[in-house]
């Protein structure tokens, strides 16, 4: 996701930015502006899903902002900062989602992101087919640590059945590395990838019972799934091309087909 913030005095564009930083899922893009005209250049040549604009700004102030961002970018969210209670009642005259007074917090920014107008694609979007991603609305979704994709990806292949802490250390390390440190680390990253998720706000995609982990499948949209349950053609591309463990299902996919 991008966001955008729009202030004219630069400290106060600094400290929002650090604040909203703190909101906002891990990968997202924040780009800063001091001028509200070159920021509705920003919005019309870019996909902005949320717009922080002061209301006192020179050249232009909030209000009439918004009401021109409203024609160049219609799908952009406003959320209103500013130092000055006073620009409450013409803020709420406009589509803003939210109004919030400075100096921010993390709180009232995250309760103003729940109350956005036009909110994206609330389920993750998972490409099987033509390299493993997963994207939420137009943005791709990448985890903190270097095994979390691979983890992810085999619950996907598993289709929602459990899967055990020692059949995943063997799809993602040999047996000469499984280590004491390796059993620990499964759990971490089961952590990494509930945290990015639930940073974007999606929370329980991953179950855990007993030392099992599946996915939960009502949370997603997956090209293979769509695909099992024929719901769309076959995608294009091969099944799960970057990991090894997929090999034998991409034979059987390819004997089908010829």
């Amino acid at each position: 996701m991008k966001y955008l913030i729009v202030d004219d005095e630069k400290i106060a564009l600094s400290l929002t930015a650090r604040v909203i930083k703190k909101c906002v899922s891990e990968g997202s893009e924040i780009i800063t502006e001091r001028s509200a005209l070159k920021a509705l250049e920003i919005c019309r040549e870019n996909d902005i899903y949320v717009v922080f604009p002061d209301i006192d700004m020179p050249e232009m102030n909030g209000i009439e902002f918004s009401r021109k961002l409203s024609e160049v970018s219609p799908n952009t969210n406003i959320v209103f900062v500013t130092g000055y209670m006073k620009f409450c009642y013409d803020a709420w005259s406009t589509n803003a989602s939210a109004f919030l007074l400075k100096p921010l917090n993390a709180d009232d920014v995250k309760t103003a992101m729940t109350k956005l107008r036009k909110p994206r694609c609330e389920k993750p979007y998972i490409q099987c087919f033509g390299g493993f991603k997963i994207t939420l609305g137009s943005e791709m979704l990448a985890f903190k640590r270097k095994k979390s994709m691979e983890f992810f990806a085999y619950l996907i292949h598993r289709m929602g059945a459990e899967t055990t802490e020692e059949a995943l250390r063997y799809i993602l390390w040999t047996e000469s590395e499984d280590t004491e440190e390796k059993r620990l680390y499964i759990r971490n990253i089961a952590y990494d990838i509930r945290k990015t998720f639930k940073q974007a706000g999606i929370e329980n995609i991953i179950i855990n019972n007993k030392g099992s982990y599946r996915i939960d499948t009502q949370k997603i949209e997956c090209d293979y799934y769509n695909w099992v349950n024929n719901i769309s053609p076959k995608p294009i591309g091969e099944y799960m091309e970057d990991y090894a463990w997929a090999e034998p299902v991409r034979a059987t996919f390819d004997n089908d087909y010829h």
